[in-house]
């Protein structure tokens, strides 16, 4: 008895240690929940909540939840075509010195409802020229088939489109960064494409997320953990958000 007891006892350590041994999933966005220069965050955790220390005004629409990357349920938000979110016009939102958008798509067949010249919106402050109008934003040229990054000065616009394409039914990270007159689009971690680029404006518009507005660019598929910052990451904190 004194033996199968010992034996017991062996048993249950060992598959302690083997439990503890295994790799655990990583939230690696929670390194950066408590960085000051995170001024918007919604992580879609069945819900529609800014979890950065700024009191924005939200206002969604026809939001539903979905899986994550990971399979978590309802962890990830849903644009169907009709879908968006409006951010209320702030003072934080003036990103007219540098920024960040890192950000999980995952696009349905055809990305969503393009405008004439075939762009799809998934985030930014964008809409006509001219002074206090558009300052920046995050799209999809279904045309050219390539991430855009776009910043506005009230006089010139500056484009910096991917090199690579955005997969469909596939989730992809995305970051686009402004620093110091220069725009960065970042897929999956790493640098796509890099161009010299105007510096974005101050502006009157609201922060929009899944469309342009007015019913245009509407976009159709999954988002999920939207971080905008305004500073520009590091390379390796990009990698970090993409894992």
């Amino acid at each position: 008895m004194k033996a199968i007891n010992g034996f017991l006892v062996t048993l249950i350590f060992a598959s302690i240690i083997g439990c503890n041994d295994r790799p655990q999933e990583v939230d690696t966005t929670s390194l950066f929940t408590n960085d000051s220069s995170l001024i918007c965050y919604f992580p879609f955790d069945k819900n529609i909540n800014n979890l950065s220390k700024y009191l924005l005004g939200v206002i969604p629409s026809n939001i539903t939840f979905v899986n994550d990357r990971n399979g978590n349920s309802f962890n990830a938000a849903y644009f169907n075509g009709t879908s968006h979110i409006t951010v209320m016009n702030d003072s934080v939102l003036q990103l007219t010195n540098e920024f960040t958008i890192s950000v999980w798509l995952k696009p349905d067949t055809g990305y969503g409802l393009p405008s004439t010249v075939g762009y799809v919106y998934f985030v930014g402050r964008w809409k006509n020229t001219g002074l206090k109008a558009s300052t920046w934003n995050l799209s999809y040229n279904v045309q050219t088939n390539s991430v855009m990054g776009s910043t506005h000065d009230g006089n010139v616009n500056s484009l910096c489109p991917s090199s690579n394409t955005l997969p469909e039914n596939h989730w992809t990270h995305i970051a686009f960064i402004f620093q110091s007159g220069k725009a960065y689009i970042y897929i999956n971690g790493e640098l796509s494409n890099s161009v010299p680029a105007v510096t974005p404006q101050y502006s009157d518009y609201n922060l929009e997320i899944g469309w342009q507005n007015d019913n245009r660019c509407l976009y159709i598929g999954g988002m999920d953990e939207l971080m905008i910052f305004n500073r520009a990451l590091t390379e390796s904190e990009i990698l970090q958000l993409s894992k």
